[in-house]
């Protein structure tokens, strides 16, 4: 059995060891999983999870700033991208723009959406206007079987990419692509 004396002196060198685990920054995140332990469980001498938890607050400091001076480049012309134009790119695009490469792609995606708009001049049998009679069949089936969908309304992150698929349905948590009689697509959830 272990005396008072052995403890307080194996939770001081948990402590010293805690602290010059901070020193090493970003190269220590792989610690991060069990400092964020550490610091959590409330049986510990208070210290410890004091120090573990602003080794973990260091560490996570570092990593930030490593990942703020990363070099990245645009994925059109190749320009250095600074930090904020690369988070800025990725949460709307997830791909990686310099500043004119974001705006250019925003103004073509706008001028798009705006010719997608003015093909749909198709009308079902619940009055949505599509593009084709293919979507037309397939809009007029889900209206009759009494299926909410949505049609050409979302913007979706699927597998990293961006897609606005032809049918939503929200029920079901279900898209539907139409690329054409032969080539119709599903993605979501299977429906049984």
């Amino acid at each position: 059995m272990k005396s008072n004396m052995d403890l307080k002196q194996h939770s001081q060198a948990q402590q010293y060891a805690l602290k010059a685990l901070k020193t090493y920054g970003a190269f220590a995140e792989t610690w991060l999983g069990q400092l964020d332990d550490l610091a959590a469980r409330p049986n510990r001498k208070e210290y410890s999870p004091v120090a573990a938890a602003a080794a973990a607050r260091t560490i996570r400091e570092a990593v930030q700033h490593r990942e703020q001076q990363k070099e990245r480049c645009c994925q059109k012309c190749g320009k250095q991208v600074a930090f904020h134009e690369f988070e800025r790119s990725m949460r709307l695009f997830q791909r990686i723009y310099c500043g004119k490469c974001f705006d250019e792609t925003c103004v073509k995606r706008r001028n798009r959406e705006t010719g997608v708009e003015e093909k749909k001049d198709i009308k079902t049998v619940d009055g949505t206007l599509v593009q084709s009679t293919g979507e037309k069949m397939i809009a007029n089936w889900l209206a009759n079987a009494r299926l909410e969908y949505r049609y050409d309304g979302c913007l979706r992150i699927m597998d990293g990419f961006q897609i606005r698929p032809d049918f939503y349905l929200p029920q079901f948590d279900v898209f539907i692509e139409y690329w054409g009689m032969d080539t119709l697509r599903v993605w979501g959830n299977t429906v049984r």
